[in-house]
């Protein structure tokens, strides 16, 4: 029997930040070693296995080769190293507060993906914008440093477009338990919207512990349980104006389920002869250390100490 989005199969989601197109510039340095491997005497072909020494010719070698220094400008300037903080943000929906902005935003990351989980991926419909309706490709149109982040405009890509998932609804009601929870915690998922009941796909995370003037105007419907340090690195492109200072890209996004999915990591294009795109994407995870209290008073003294 076939699963649906609801809350009992989509309580978490995750979302997988590009920013400045470091993904395609760390292709590209791993493309570049594949193929000069012998050229240059590197010890492997595979970027992740060379020593730092190695590591550091690169740049210089890849700004002097006549073909890859083509290439290196395309991409605007490749990275030898993976992004610091990773890709990886996890948020938990609040079902219970909000379930047409939960529903509403998980259908958005499980289409064009695998959903159910070991299923094949299919495309994902196309809305009444013309639009694939999915965040997977989309781009963080705004970020304005200590207040919010901004994307889910699938559509134009500005902050001035969205579409629900709500048959022929582009956009949808506000919901009063979302509109009565306060905007006082950092990493808070809320609906972005235009005015009184006019939500379509555009969301926002906080990026402040207080950002009052949301209150009782925008829904609140989630948060964020992993992948602080995501927003914390995405933030650094903001600007006053909101327009991040560099391209800041949704790569993926899917249910996530503790246990079968990575909660942390990063995208790595392998070289891959035999593909079509002549590279095969492999999430690198990275361990996460969870730790299980009895109590919030003891959670607290373990993050003291």
């Amino acid at each position: 029997m076939a699963q649906t989005i609801n809350a009992d199969t989509c309580e978490y989601c995750f979302l997988d930040l590009d920013l400045n197109n470091h993904r395609a510039k760390l292709a590209t340095a791993a493309a570049f070693v594949d193929a000069t491997d012998s050229r240059y005497g590197f010890s492997s072909k595979d970027l992740r296995h060379l020593g730092g020494s190695e590591v550091a010719r690169i740049p210089e070698l890849v700004a002097t080769d006549h073909e890859w220094s083509v290439k290196n400008a395309e991409c605007g300037g490749i990275e030898t190293r993976p992004p610091a903080a990773g890709n990886r943000i996890i948020v938990k929906l609040f079902w219970d507060v909000a379930p047409l902005a939960c529903e509403n935003f998980a259908t958005l990351c499980a289409n064009g993906g695998a959903f159910p989980p070991g299923c094949k991926a299919k495309p994902a419909p196309i809305g009444e914008s013309g639009k694939p309706m999915t965040y997977r490709g989309s781009i963080v149109h705004r970020v304005i440093p200590g207040f919010v982040l901004q994307g889910g405009d699938f559509v134009f890509g500005n902050g001035s477009g969205g579409e629900s998932v709500f048959g022929n609804k582009k956009t949808f009601k506000d919901e009063r338990a979302g509109l009565a929870l306060r905007h006082d915690e950092l990493g808070l998922l809320s609906m972005g919207n235009s005015g009184k009941n006019s939500n379509s796909s555009q969301f926002f995370f906080t990026l402040s512990e207080k950002t009052p003037q949301c209150d009782g105007k925008h829904v609140i419907f989630g948060e964020v349980q992993s992948g602080m340090e995501v927003l914390r690195a995405a933030e650094a492109y903001g600007t006053s104006g909101g327009e991040p200072t560099v391209p800041i890209t949704i790569t993926d996004c899917g249910i996530y389920r503790p246990l079968e999915c990575p909660g942390a990591g990063y995208w790595y294009d392998q070289p891959d002869a035999d593909s079509f795109t002549l590279m095969s994407p492999v999430f690198v995870v990275r361990p996460r250390v969870v730790v299980v209290a009895p109590s919030s008073s003891v959670v607290q003294k373990f993050a003291v100490a």
